[in-house]
């Protein structure tokens, strides 16, 4: 490519003739600049080009810039510059070689997002790791908490004045049994529970749970209908869902303020709305999360679902929620629509296909249940002395004859000494010196009958399946109900009893 000192083209060969898409009739004489560079490149461009005339030889090589074909296509090109100049040594023009590097360009330029990803990644498994070692901590300190208070309420009179403060304390410990759940469902340490869920029920939890850390100058309204069906899912992953479309809408809201709308209904999608649509026609319940923010534009839209994508500004997200959600609601056979407009707001709709409503008892919530009870001889290992003494208070009162430990060598050595005094043993799987797991395999070679009961508030090392593997018939989480535990005990202790 030849240029003349206004920029117009002299010369151009066959090959910069097809990178252009234009036959050469259209390029000579043209304005290299104004006719082949985007408008965004000319100004600097022309710059650098009246640089070279007077004398200034930094760009003469390894000069990039960007060229518009005839598509509208964006090419990125290496240019090798030559001065042109008279007998007398006067420059008249630039002599251009130029090397398109678009494919390379795009290959540095995913390899630089991939390395920024890959540093996104492992920041997000970092705090993965974390998450499940605070939700370790808390799970002992919950399970105190819980466990006591089911005691209280045990030992209360059904009209006590305290019963139902007591009642309280309960329903907010489990309150926070469930977030924990959600560390452990975000840290990706937590099996899937699938079962019918009340979706409006779940909505009306995280609204009492958000609705303190919302500023004044924004208001929430809700409307939750009442004959919404049952959806087939983990209640943790609908709170997930829930939790992040409403924090989005809080966020683009957090400036200038508005109106938060919340709304569940029942939707049937027929087969002519369904077929602009990937879910199936049928029976949905429809959650609407709308906010009058600041909006999207169309091309936003079209990627807010991608991974590691986000509008948010630094330190407020992770660009992995809505990718996510997208995620788990696809995984349920459900979908998800999006509308928005720029300064007026946005409306995201949540599909879930809706299961036959079960009927569901609806008996006093306060009265004691009817807990599974036994006269059994059980060892109870937990390296926390404060967990091994509600614990054993929890066991005494189901009828059971408690022996606990708070070291697992020491468990072990107890055991050696009468393998059949006990009937069950019951240890937590994190403690040092040596795992329940472990402390499991070692009673199992002494006496492979043994029902055992392994306990854990978070490890990556044990779940419910590796624990069948070394013969532990029963796995749990903590923090534990007492109906829960009491309900195991007798499962695991009437399996052996009906072993052959």
């Amino acid at each position: 490519l030849a240029l003349d000192r206004d920029g117009n083209v002299r010369l151009i060969n066959k090959k910069g003739c097809e990178t252009i898409g234009y036959p050469e009739s259209e390029v000579l004489n043209q304005n290299w600049f104004d006719g082949f560079l985007p408008k965004k490149e000319q100004q600097r461009a022309k710059i650098v080009f009246q640089s070279m005339l007077e004398g200034d030889e930094r760009h003469l090589i390894d000069y990039e810039n960007v060229l518009l074909n005839r598509q509208g296509e964006e090419l990125d090109i290496l240019w090798h510059n030559t001065l042109l100049r008279t007998s007398e040594g006067k420059v008249e023009g630039v002599f251009c070689s130029g090397l398109d590097v678009s494919n390379r360009n795009q290959m540095e330029r995913e390899k630089e997002e991939l390395q920024i990803q890959l540093i996104k990644t492992q920041k997000m498994e970092a705090i993965g790791v974390l998450a499940g070692g605070i939700a370790h901590d808390f799970n002992n300190i919950l399970l105190p908490i819980l466990g006591y208070t089911e005691l209280l309420i045990e030992s209360s009179g059904e009209d006590s004045s305290t019963r139902e403060i007591l009642n309280q304390v309960l329903q907010a410990a489990k309150r926070a049994r469930s977030l924990v759940k959600q560390i452990l469902t975000f840290s990706r340490q937590e099996n899937q529970e699938i079962k019918p869920v009340d979706v409006g029920q779940i909505l009306n939890e995280v609204l009492k749970l958000i609705r303190s850390s919302l500023p004044s100058t924004i208001e929430v309204r809700q409307y939750i209908s009442s004959k919404c069906g049952l959806v087939m899912a983990d209640p943790s992953q609908i709170h997930q869902i829930t939790m992040n479309l409403v924090t989005n809408a809080y966020h683009a809201m957090e400036e200038s303020g508005g109106q938060l709308f919340i709304k569940l209904t029942d939707s049937e999608m027929h087969r002519s709305l369904a077929g602009n649509s990937s879910i199936q026609a049928g029976r949905y319940v429809c959650m609407t999360v709308s906010d009058t923010g600041t909006g999207m534009e169309q091309h936003v839209i079209s990627r807010i679902f991608d991974p590691y994508f986000t509008t948010k500004k630094k330190g407020k997200g992770t660009g992995l929620g809505l990718s996510v959600v997208h995620g788990i609601i696809k995984s349920y056979n459900g979908d998800v629509e999006v509308e928005s407009t720029p300064g007026e707001g946005t409306v995201f709709r949540v599909y879930l296909p809706v299961i036959q409503r079960m009927e569901e008892g609806h008996g006093d919530a306060s009265a004691s249940p009817d807990y599974a009870r036994g006269t059994e001889s059980i060892l109870l290992v937990d390296d926390e002395s404060q967990i091994i003494q509600m614990e054993s208070q929890r066991l005494e009162y189901l009828g059971y004859h408690v022996t606990s430990r708070t070291s697992s060598l020491e468990a072990l050595e107890l055991f050696k000494n009468d393998p059949y005094r006990f009937d069950l043993v019951i240890t937590d799987m994190t403690m040092p010196k040596m795992t329940g797991g472990r402390l499991s395999e070692e009673l199992l070679k002494i006496r492979p009958d043994l029902p055992i009961i392994l306990c854990t508030g978070f490890s990556e090392k044990i779940n419910a399946e590796k624990a069948k593997e070394i013969g532990v018939r029963g796995f749990i989480q903590k923090p534990i109900l007492l109906k829960e535990i009491a309900s195991l005990i007798r499962t695991v202790l009437d399996q052996k009893d009906q072993t052959p």
